[in-house]
């Protein structure tokens, strides 16, 4: 098995499979899910390229790439050119590969006249750039990539693809936010939601940042510091999940973490003080400012690595440790707090196993009922009103899950008597525990 099939051979799902449910996007691109036939591509496209079948070989590279349920990747064959077009969010990547070179850029913004402090920017961008450079051409700022044909390996045109295709995802809309001078550009291909859909999402972020701040106002910021942070972060991950914001408002939540992550002096009790003035500014914000970045996207390349179940589970067992003290003194509400971060987080976070997408997306519509059902979700697996879960749609679903990932992996179990439907909270504990025993190996 090469490197890149041990790498890829899981997949991983963010929308609800029951085609009698809406379509609705949940979560970040992952690139795990190539199948047999993508990971055969990518071993033909390193053959052909040492075989110096260069147009052959990159021909056959865009099919490993190509998610063909997205449409993402577009190209045209000549003789002696190959042409093709890359979609990764809010935008577009046009390139060739001919006997020479390979070339390839995107649009970023419209500038009205220079500047100096934008292009300060871009030339301390650049210094950070592996494979690409930002240029200025005619009116506009674009990002490029180029080499020569015989250095193009697949494993160069990956990595350099990639990163031209997620820098210029999120640079436009940096950039455009920084600098107002700077216009969007290339942006008639974005995919927009419904304005039911837009109306329930900024119902549910307005009213999911109030009831935090309010539940925070509660506590003492000091002594709960901790259970403060928790909040703060359980939010931006169930965000990012649930809501899938871009643009701007992505670039929020992310900082957001990143201020809480950030390897500096502040204290927990600083950092969840900036946190809340962060979520402040956007619930300030117009309403017009914040659903214009509620739409659906395409993309080629995952912003987060791929992850083996290893990590995913060190890390429930881990964060499962924080809830110890808020159980024995009776804090319910905090624990489902840590429950809730420890799952948004794995999928916002984690380049997921397919089953291990799915069986976290379960959990996250058993905690959030009244979210889905506005979405249009018939399935009601939590009844919020007498507190009862439903096990039989429960295991039902999990078998779904359990009996499609079997094909993949075949030691893949799912121990059901090991769940607890006593209370909100103690499933959700069995659930995560169990998720920890997952088996993944694939048979040879």
């Amino acid at each position: 098995m090469s490197f890149f099939s041990k790498m890829f051979s899981g997949s991983s799902e963010t929308e609800n499979s029951n085609q009698s449910e809406p379509f609705v996007q949940f979560g970040r691109y992952t690139d795990c899910n190539k199948t047999k036939e993508q990971i055969q591509a990518w071993d033909d496209s390193v053959k052909l390229f040492g075989e110096k079948k260069y147009l052959d070989s990159f021909e056959t590279f865009f099919k490993y790439i190509g998610d063909s349920e997205q449409e993402n990747v577009k190209w045209t064959r000549n003789s002696d050119r190959v042409d093709f077009e890359i979609t990764q969010g809010s935008k577009i990547i046009k390139g060739y590969a001919d006997d020479t070179k390979v070339a390839a850029e995107t649009t970023i913004a419209k500038y009205e006249k220079l500047s100096v402090a934008f292009m300060r920017s871009l030339m301390n961008l650049n210094y950070t750039n592996l494979y690409t450079r930002f240029a200025l051409k005619d009116d506009l700022i674009c990002l490029k990539f180029n080499s020569k044909l015989i250095d193009a390996s697949p494993n160069k045109m990956y990595f350099s693809l990639k990163e031209l295709a997620t820098k210029a995802d999120k640079q436009d809309d940096i950039l455009t936010a920084e600098f107002s001078s700077l216009k969007s550009v290339d942006t008639d291909h974005l995919l927009q939601i419904s304005d039911a859909e837009k109306e329930v999402k900024y119902k549910y972020l307005v009213k999911w940042i109030e009831d935090a701040m309010a539940r925070i106002k509660e506590l003492d910021e000091d002594k709960f510091s901790g259970a403060i942070s928790f909040i703060l972060l359980k939010l931006s991950v169930k965000i990012d999940y649930l809501i899938s914001p871009e643009g701007a408002l992505l670039e929020d939540f992310l900082k957001m973490q990143r201020i809480y992550f950030a390897h500096d002096e502040k204290s927990g009790i600083e950092k969840n003080r900036n946190i809340i003035e962060e979520y402040d500014k956007i619930i300030q914000k117009p309403k017009e400012e914040i659903t214009k970045d509620l739409y659906n996207v395409k993309a080629t390349f995952a912003v987060v690595a791929p992850s083996n179940h290893k990590e995913v589970y060190e890390f429930i067992l881990n964060e499962i440790e924080n809830t110890t003290w808020y159980i024995n003194n009776n804090y319910p509400d905090i624990v489902l707090v840590i429950y809730e971060y420890i799952t948004a987080y794995c999928l916002s976070n984690f380049g997921l196993f397919k089953p291990s997408n799915q069986y976290f997306h379960l959990l996250m519509n058993v905690l959030n009922p009244d979210y889905f059902n506005e979405l249009g979700f018939k399935t009601a697996y939590y009844n919020q009103e007498n507190g009862q879960l439903n096990q039989s749609l429960i295991e039902q679903r999990i078998k779904e899950i359990t009996n499609k990932g079997k094909a993949v992996y075949g030691k893949l179990e799912f121990n059901l008597t090991n769940l607890d439907y006593s209370s909100l909270q103690k499933f959700s504990f069995s659930y995560l525990n169990e998720i920890t025993y997952l088996n993944f190996s694939i048979e040879a």
